[in-house]
């Protein structure tokens, strides 16, 4: 299965990236949140490929997720809005686990939270959640021990705090 998560600012053409690796068909697409810098490339790659499903967090206050879901909605795209959680199957050996618990006035922190799980491993994308994400997230009973765990908040001071690498002991971390 073919899964992207968020699609930068746009600067980077995405889809043309997409396009050049062969890739025309994707089978989810996962928008952490509206914010720019993680939504603007998905327009071009949702105009441009074929798109079985959107997820977005299920947060009406996310304009941005909102224009998002809309389009895809308008192109036959199935939309899948996520407010707690949610499991998607990707093949016979990998699944993704969903999160998303809205929190007023905060679109970080009401992230669409991904973990992939296989039979050889983890990976946990946070998006951008801060320290009140964490919290919600740990006492929802989401997080599992994960073997890499991507930088929440591109690795801002204000991410990724004690209490997720305390439920997650990551072997590796992206940013």
């Amino acid at each position: 299965a073919k899964v992207l998560i968020d699609g930068g600012n746009g600067f980077t053409n995405v889809s043309s990236l997409l396009w050049k690796n062969g890739v025309s068909h994707i089978d989810a697409v996962i928008l952490s949140h509206g914010d720019s810098d993680h939504c603007e490339g998905l327009h071009a790659v949702l105009e441009e490929h074929a798109v079985d499903c959107l997820y977005v967090p299920d947060n009406s206050e996310d304009i941005n997720a909102m224009v998002l879901a809309e389009k895809a909605a308008k192109k036959g795209i199935k939309t899948v809005f996520v407010s707690g959680r949610a499991s998607i199957v990707l093949s016979d050996t990998v699944r993704g686990e969903l999160y998303s618990h809205p929190v007023g006035g905060s679109f970080n922190n009401s992230s669409l939270v991904v973990q992939l799980i296989s039979d050889f491993g983890c990976v946990l994308f946070p998006g951008d959640l801060e320290a009140e994400g964490e919290r919600l997230l740990a006492e929802g009973d989401f997080l599992r021990q994960c073997d890499t765990v991507t930088a929440a908040h591109h690795g801002a001071s204000n991410g990724t705090g004690e209490l997720l690498l305390t439920h997650t002991k990551p072997y590796f971390a992206v940013v």
